[in-house]
C-alpha cells in the first residue's frame, strides 16, 4: 500500500467558499483521480479518500479541502494536519506559507517511516524544509521537494504529475 495526502489550503480571503481556488483545485484533482480509475472510498476519516489497486499495490490518495485544514494558521484543525503527517507516506502541501511566520511544520509528531514531502506553498523557503528535516531526524527517512522560492503553481501542477509518474 502507498498512501498520499494533498492538503489544499485556502487561497482566497474571508470565508471559505466553493469558489476558493483551493476548493476548486481539490475538486479538479478528485475528477482526475476518478478519470484515472480511482474509486472514492466512502467514510474517509478526513476529506475525501480515493483508492486504486495497481498490480498488487493499493494506492490510496486523501484530499483535504481548505475546510479540513485551511493552512499554516489553522489551529482549530491542527489535528487534521497531524493526522495527514502521521498517516501518509507522501504529503503534498498547497497553501500560503505566511512568510515563515508559522510554526506548523515544527509542531507535529513525525512518524519514523520514510516520507516524501512535496512542499508547494507560496514560499517554500528553507524555514519550512528545516523543521520537517528536524522532525524526521535527518534525511534517512525523508525526501523533500520544494521550489524554495515563490511558487505560483497549484498542487495539481506538481502533485498530479508526481502521482502519475509514481503509479506508472
Amino acid at each position: 500500500k502507498v498512501t498520499m495526502v494533498i492538503l489544499f489550503g485556502q487561497i482566497g480571503d474571508g470565508a471559505i467558499t466553493d469558489s476558493d481556488p483551493g476548493v476548486r483545485n481539490m475538486k479538479r484533482f478528485a475528477t482526475w483521480l476518478t478519470q484515472a480509475k480511482f474509486t472514492e472510498v466512502k467514510g474517509a476519516p478526513v476529506g475525501q479518500r480515493f483508492s486504486r489497486l495497481i498490480g498488487d499495490v493499493t494506492v490510496e490518495v486523501d484530499l483535504y479541502s481548505p475546510r479540513d485544514f485551511s493552512g499554516l494558521s489553522d489551529y482549530s484543525h491542527f489535528g487534521n494536519f497531524q493526522k495527514a503527517i502521521s498517516e501518509h507516506e507522501i504529503v503534498a502541501y498547497d497553501g500560503h506559507s505566511m512568510l515563515g511566520a508559522s510554526d506548523f511544520w515544527s509542531r507535529p509528531t513525525y512518524p519514523s517511516f520514510y516520507q516524501i514531502f512535496l512542499y508547494g506553498g507560496c514560499l517554500g523557503y528553507e524555514y519550512y524544509v528545516a523543521p520537517i528535516l528536524a522532525g524526521k531526524g535527518g534525511w534517512d527517512n525523508l525526501d523533500v521537494l520544494s521550489a524554495v522560492v515563490e511558487v505560483s503553481a497549484p498542487a495539481n501542477d506538481y502533485a498530479g504529475p508526481f502521482l502519475a509518474k509514481l503509479i506508472q
